[in-house]
């Protein structure tokens, strides 16, 4: 309830911040523009304490029934996932106000996640993933962004490198990082050299154990949906792997 009557105030806040920026954005016609101005620099702290409180709060409880048919009505559910959805929405009117703050925030947490994944539960996992795929529905030029030491490529090429994160058992980690993979299919395309050396770890997240020949009924659905949309985007670069698919298989 809190969540619900607080986050309309924080995203129009949001929203508002860049307009009163030094250097911000314009106001909307037939808005009257704001009377003062302050630095970006001024705002930057409260951006960052509530990023840092995102991915707490994004993870789902320990009570919540994921998944579950029998709790799809249930109230107390709903209302995490409507909590979920304005804490997205604020995550996007941040990132909206300061791109740099957004990606340096990400690529931080996700070196972070790599460098200490045995110590961070797997729903915060989950959390971190999802906020990351969201990122790339915010930025307008993707590909931009995935060049070599891009914004985007950087923390991707992270999470490629660990290959522990493809090892989870969890069923949501095991999503989210298909979700990833999918959402960022054409850096492959933009550097060729990830798929020779991360490929086989890579497609192990779609074909593998914990793919389509997972025993979760759930992730088995899920890996032959989301692995079609990775063929599509990044079918020169398979093809290579084809009998090791075919094996896998």
């Amino acid at each position: 309830q809190i969540a619900d009557s607080v986050e309309p105030f924080l995203t129009a806040f949001f929203s508002k911040v860049r307009v009163f920026c030094a250097g911000g954005g314009e106001p909307a016609p037939g808005e009257v523009g704001p009377c003062h101005s302050v630095n970006l620099d001024v705002v930057r702290p409260m951006m960052q304490q509530t990023l840092q409180l995102t991915i707490q709060r994004l993870a789902y409880p320990d009570w919540f029934r994921q998944g579950d048919p029998d709790y799809e009505d249930d109230e107390q559910h709903i209302a995490f996932l409507e909590f979920r959805r304005s804490l997205t929405k604020i995550y996007k009117r941040i990132f909206l106000v300061d791109e740099q703050i957004g990606f340096m925030f990400i690529q931080a947490s996700i070196a972070q996640l790599t460098q200490n994944l045995a110590s961070v539960r797997p729903m915060e996992v989950e959390a971190l993933l999802y906020l990351y795929t969201e990122t790339g529905e915010i930025v307008k030029d993707v590909a931009q962004y995935l060049k070599a030491n891009g914004a985007l490529a950087v923390p991707f090429v992270t999470l490629v490198e660990c290959e522990a994160l493809v090892e989870v058992e969890h069923w949501l980690v095991q999503l989210a990082l298909m979700d990833v993979y999918v959402r960022y299919s054409r850096i492959f395309a933009q550097l060729p050299e990830l798929m020779p050396t991360y490929g086989n770890r890579v497609l192990r997240a779609f074909v593998g154990p914990r793919g389509v020949r997972s025993n979760d009924r759930r992730v088995v659905a899920r890996a032959c949906y989301m692995f079609a949309r990775f063929i599509r985007t990044a079918k020169k670069e398979v093809v290579p792997f084809t009998a090791d698919i075919y094996e896998a298989l």
